[in-house]
């Protein structure tokens, strides 16, 4: 009778531990319930089928053996829960729905106007007076995420921020929170699904003249077609003038590319951008310009030397993409151009005459009959970036830069002599290399052949140079004899003060102390004191 009572206390208790409450533990977020998955109970039955047998052996021994084995029974069971945070939580009922439930993960978007900012964390809490073990989660996936498609853009991480404090795995115990990054989890899923898309086409800027210009759209996603694309033009200067046909988009799948073909009509009107836009996809601009025709209406200067080297201006309308100009056939260097109405360029060698000018678009070519005037060339030109200074052939074949470099700058070196190396009275651009090596920045002072050595301006007369326009800068400081050209030549070539001009050529009887200048009064030359300050004008060679 008493075993049998305690037998029947044994397995009674044992089954209230077992059990538990029969209803479901949860996570909650707020008031919600939110159920999360738990583990299966495998483990509880065949740990309830060792302690059924076990209770049944003690209560057949004797009193001292069942003190022992019972001992024996609660260290086991203690030391087999405490290694398992998991299977301590079950044996405490913390888990009664064997089976599990899955909650859908709340996937909340932060707008920011008609983009996509990021996605609100979410936080869960135990609230339920026991650990509770999380097996698993069910991540949003991208149609969670963006459930009518990706309208606008994902803007840059830093809307949702972080995972703190504490992910959703293991042990999650009882008054303690864990969070779901959900801003990342839908950023992956839009960086692996989202139909992303691209332009191609150089420029990016479609110039009609009458016929039709294309676009290639290409989707770089792996993984979702993109569909529904539509081009669409903002502003209404192109109402009725530019009409989309053989469009090929309708769905493009992943890794694949369409056409976008554009027929305009005649009417000229300024750049306006187009946008490209699709299910589930970016956000692309590129730019549309409708002309009547390419025009080329004028050209500055209308003449120069038939040598070449000439910068000019052409101006116009559909000149985007131009491709090439020529004078009488003859092609221009460093064609460049600026927008859609105005390109540079540099004059070829050519035979004096008066010529056309055509200048070549995607638009078609565009000319200006008897365009420019190439003249023999003359001392006074304007060429190469400066003005023709001598024609005298060797090392007298020069241009002077448009307009002196300096009213006022010592030779430099005072006290040191640069040597035979410096004292050419026909080569100034050995002399002022050989300066420059010598004095180097001088002390920090500036000085006159180092200036020219630095000098540079380009085919457009800036200084310094400015890309896409040739650049001249082998300038020099002229010396003795090339300085006399200039001066022979002062009136043609313009510019000129009346004062002392420095040359390259180092005295040769003193050196360290004097070089030589010329009086731009008179036209003779004079031996000064290196850190006197005279006037520069810088020159280079050419070849007629």
């Amino acid at each position: 009778m008493e075993s049998g009572r305690l037998l029947h206390r044994g397995v009674g208790a044992f089954m209230l531990v077992l059990a538990g409450p029969v209803f479901a533990q949860s996570i909650t977020t707020g008031a919600e319930p939110t159920p999360i998955p738990v583990s299966s109970p495998v483990a509880l039955v065949l740990m309830a089928v060792l302690l059924l047998a076990l209770a049944l052996w003690i209560l057949r021994t004797g009193r001292r053996q069942r003190t022992l084995m019972s001992l024996l029974l609660v260290g086991a069971v203690v030391a087999a829960t405490w290694q398992s945070p998991a299977l301590r939580a079950q044996l405490l009922a913390a888990f009664t729905n064997p089976a599990g439930e899955t909650l859908p993960i709340p996937v909340v978007q932060i707008p920011a106007g008609g983009d996509v900012a990021g996605f609100e964390l979410a936080d869960f809490s135990n609230d339920s007076g026991v650990p509770l073990l999380i097996v698993s989660l069910d991540p949003p996936v991208l149609e969670d995420c963006f459930p009518g498609g990706l309208s606008g853009n994902l803007l840059p991480a830093g809307g949702g921020g972080g995972a703190s404090p504490g992910a959703c795995t293991g042990v999650l115990a009882d008054g303690a929170s864990c969070r779901v990054d959900v801003d990342s989890i839908c950023r992956a899923a839009a960086e692996a699904g989202l139909a992303m898309l691209e332009l191609s086409g150089s420029p990016l800027t479609l110039t009609f003249n009458g016929s039709a210009a294309a676009m290639t759209i290409t989707n770089t996603s792996s993984q979702v077609t993109a569909s529904n694309i539509a081009a669409n033009l903002t502003g209404s200067a192109l109402d009725g003038t530019v009409s989309e046909t053989g469009n090929t988009c309708a769905t493009v799948a992943p890794g694949s590319s369409c056409t976008l073909t554009f027929t305009p009509g005649n009417a000229v009107v300024p750049a306006t951008d187009l946008t490209i836009s699709g299910d589930n996809t970016n956000t692309l601009t590129a730019t549309i310009e409708v002309q009547s025709g390419s025009t080329l209406t004028a050209i500055n200067p209308t003449l120069g030397t038939a040598s070449g080297g000439t910068g000019i201006t052409l101006t116009g309308t559909g000149l985007t993409g131009a491709t090439g100009i020529t004078f009488d056939g003859v092609a221009a260097t460093s064609v460049n151009v600026v927008n859609s109405t105005v390109v540079t360029a540099v004059t070829p060698v050519h035979a004096a005459g008066v010529v056309d000018v055509v200048i070549d678009t995607p638009a078609g070519p565009a000319s200006l009959v008897d365009g420019y005037t190439f003249e023999p060339t003359a001392v006074g030109q304007i060429a190469f970036g400066g003005t023709i200074a001598a024609l005298n052939g060797g090392f007298e074949n020069l241009i002077a830069a448009a307009a002196d470099n300096s009213t006022g700058i010592e030779w430099g070196g005072y006290g040191t002599a640069v040597g035979v190396v410096a004292q050419s009275d026909s080569d100034g651009a050995s002399n002022t290399a050989a300066i420059v090596v010598a004095l180097g920045n001088n002390g920090g002072t500036p000085y006159a052949a180092q200036q020219c050595n630095d000098f540079e301006v380009d085919s457009q007369g800036n200084t310094p140079c400015q890309v896409g326009n040739a650049c001249y800068d082998d300038w020099f400081l002229p010396s003795r004899d090339q300085l006399n050209a200039l001066y022979t030549s002062r009136v043609a070539i313009g510019g000129f003060s009346e004062g002392f001009y420095w040359s390259s050529s180092e005295f040769s009887v003193d050196p360290a102390l004097s070089s030589w200048a010329q009086f731009f009064v008179d036209g003779n030359s004079f031996i000064n004191l290196k850190y006197l300050s005279n006037r520069t004008r810088c020159v280079r060679a050419f070849t007629p």
